[in-house]
């Protein structure tokens, strides 16, 4: 009787071509890209808001307050992916 067929131990290869700690920065680099743009659009509203008041254009502001609305929407999604 032959003895049974022992399987190998030794180390194998990650079947991925990136490993975990490649991919953890790249998700990393790509959140802070998100939330730099996030932050660069708030500001440009913010700045377009202020002129508008002082302008005296409420139809302006009206439109820009909607934007506002959706972009903070879309960054606090941005935020949570």
């Amino acid at each position: 009787m032959s003895p049974p067929i022992q399987p190998s131990l030794r180390r194998k290869t990650s079947p991925t071509a990136t490993s975990l700690r490649d991919l953890w920065a790249e998700q990393g680099r790509e959140h802070s890209a998100k939330m730099r743009l996030s932050v660069e659009r708030l500001q440009q509203l913010y700045e377009s808001q202020t002129m508008a008041y002082l302008g005296g254009d409420l139809e302006d502001l009206n439109r820009m307050a909607k934007w506002a609305r959706l972009t903070v929407q879309e960054a606090s999604r941005g935020a949570r992916a």
